[in-house]
């Protein structure tokens, strides 16, 4: 019905539009341990841990609210584990006030020793936690034109898969965080047959499978000390050493597993870095 000079038809061409609508859903449940130690010789921590369970189909808290859906008729099809599905989580942190010093139980007297040695305070964080969800991807969009089609075990499960995750070498800067024996070479490449296959069934959803990658450690610590220069000026030092160990934290692996670089993961964190600071104050 257009004819020549119109603006066309009332739709997008050679475009994408998008749907706005309330129907997305998450939930989150979780348990919450914490202990807190006031101060005590010196010594103030806190120690909590946390159990929890974060499900949904909205694309990890994200601030759009947009996802790619798998059909509006069935949003279960979408329903996983969302970015802050960290299933346990441990934090400590705390200070002490080391016994050195006038006033304390060592090095209690005036003079240089007192002045190098006394009144430190060293402090530090832990952070200990499972890994983050990751999605195993096909790579065929069998059921429309951005949905992953699925993948189906042959000849393992997806306990078993989960079960293998941890750190093992791999060639270069990286390491494989899924188990080599599900790889096609004991090297490297792409998920081994035997074990699961992209879905190929054109109009078919296979199952849409989460696991969790390798967990998280990390330790900072601090070491600081004030000395009164007079009544009002103060000289503050302190030294900083983040990822104290200088722990390697691997992130999740490759999930595309048509991919030569399925399974391998690279490093998630920083090295070891050390801060020192002085600050004068008044």
């Amino acid at each position: 019905p257009y004819g020549a000079g119109t603006e066309g038809p009332p739709y997008l061409s050679n475009g994408s539009a998008g749907y706005m609508t309330d129907v997305g859903y998450g939930n989150y449940n979780a348990l919450q341990v914490d202990f807190r130690q006031k101060q005590w010789h010196g010594m103030e921590f806190n120690v909590n841990y946390t159990w929890a369970h974060a499900l949904g189909v909205e694309p990890g808290n994200s601030w759009t609210g947009s996802f790619n859906n798998f059909t509006m008729r069935n949003l279960q099809l979408a329903y996983g584990p969302t970015l802050y599905d960290i299933r346990q989580t441990f934090n400590a942190y705390g200070t002490y006030q080391l016994p050195f010093g006038r006033g304390q139980a060592f090095l209690n007297s005036p003079g240089i020793v007192n002045d190098v040695l006394g009144n430190w305070t060293v402090g530090t964080i832990i952070t200990l936690h499972s890994g983050a969800p990751f999605n195993l991807i096909g790579g065929y969009q069998t059921f429309n034109d951005y949905a992953d089609g699925g993948v189906r075990f042959t000849g393992s499960t997806l306990a078993a898969l989960q079960n293998s995750i941890g750190v093992y070498s791999a060639p270069g800067p990286y390491s494989f965080t899924i188990n080599p024996s599900f790889l096609s070479s004991p090297t490297g490449g792409t998920a081994n047959s035997k074990d699961m296959v992209p879905n190929t069934t054109p109009g078919t959803l296979a199952s849409n499978y989460w696991l969790h990658g390798p967990g998280f450690f990390n330790q900072d610590l601090s070491l600081s000390k004030e000395i009164a220069l007079t009544e009002r000026w103060h000289l503050q030092l302190q030294g900083e050493f983040l990822n104290l160990y200088n722990t390697v934290n691997w992130g999740n692996p490759t999930p595309y597993i048509q991919s030569p670089g399925f399974g391998t993961a690279g490093v998630a964190n920083s090295p070891r870095a050390v801060q020192l600071r002085a600050n004068i104050t008044f």
